[in-house]
Formats: structure tokens, sequence, C-alpha cells
């Protein structure tokens, strides 16, 4: 997976488990994107509880050269600085994405 390959720590959350009703529903209420409508499909991205984009969105930053600015780790005015601020960024041993999958 692209995070796996830029050691990007992140909980996988397959939301069609049981026990993951509340992860579920949390995305259900939380993935609000204009370009869908009606319930939102996995997968879905977040960073802590902020709302980043469905895949559609992930796919677009990846094609366009912008993950690091999609997964907010370097802000989107600093695209263009050295691979400092991303290298800092990716090595935080705290996981704060999560991806809404379904298995």
């Amino acid at each position: 997976m692209i995070l796996d390959g830029l050691r990007v720590p992140f909980n996988a959350i397959d939301i069609t488990l049981r026990g993951n009703e509340k992860e579920r529903d949390f995305m259900r209420e939380n993935a609000i994107n204009g370009r869908s409508n009606g319930v939102p499909l996995p997968p879905q991205f977040f960073i802590d509880k902020e709302y980043l984009g469905n895949y559609m969105d992930f796919d677009d930053a990846v094609e366009d050269n912008q993950l690091p600015e999609f997964l907010r780790l370097i802000p989107p005015s600093s695209s263009e600085k050295s691979d400092e601020n991303t290298s800092t960024a990716n090595t935080t041993d705290q996981v704060r994405f999560r991806i809404c999958f379904p298995s």
C-alpha cells in the first residue's frame, strides 16, 4: 500500500466486522463529500476525527503528486519545500490516520 511505502502509520478499520459498528457509524456521519451522493462508501480517509476524503480524492492526490498535502503531512503552502518536512512528519509513532474499508 502507498501509505506503507511512505512509512505513514495508519489504522485500517474493517467496518463490516462485528464490533466495529461505532466506526461504521462514525464514517457514515463524518464522510461528507460533495463528489458523492447518498451513504458514503468505503474506503474513507480520516486523520484523527478530521475527514480527508474518499478513494477518488486519495487517488487524485497520488496522481497529482499532492499526497503529502492530502494527508496533512505538510501544509499546502509548503509543498515546494524540501523532503525534510515530509520525513519529519512521517516518522511519528502515533497513529493518526484511519482508513475505513469493507472486507
